[in-house]
C-alpha cells in the first residue's frame, strides 16, 4: 500500500461528525509534534519515541469503526 497522508484519507473515508473529530485530533498531535507513522491501514502515535497508541481508519459502520484510536 502506498503511503497516504492521514488527513487525505480521513477526508475520503470518514464523513460529517466522524470526519470533524478525527480532523481535530489529528490537528492535536501535529500542533503538539506528536509523530504520526502509518504502517498498512492504521498510523502509529508515539511520545517521546514510545507508541502510545494507534489510529485506525476503516469508515465502516462495524464496531469498533468508523475510526478507532
Amino acid at each position: 500500500m502506498s503511503k497516504k497522508g492521514i488527513e487525505k484519507v480521513i477526508g475520503k473515508t470518514l464523513k460529517n461528525q466522524a470526519q470533524k473529530n478525527a480532523l481535530d485530533f489529528v490537528r492535536f498531535l501535529r500542533e503538539k509534534e506528536i509523530p504520526l507513522a502509518e504502517s498498512d491501514n492504521y498510523w502509529e502515535v508515539k511520545y517521546r519515541d514510545k507508541c502510545i497508541c494507534f489510529i485506525w481508519i476503516d469508515g465502516s459502520d462495524n464496531k469498533p469503526g468508523p475510526w478507532t484510536i
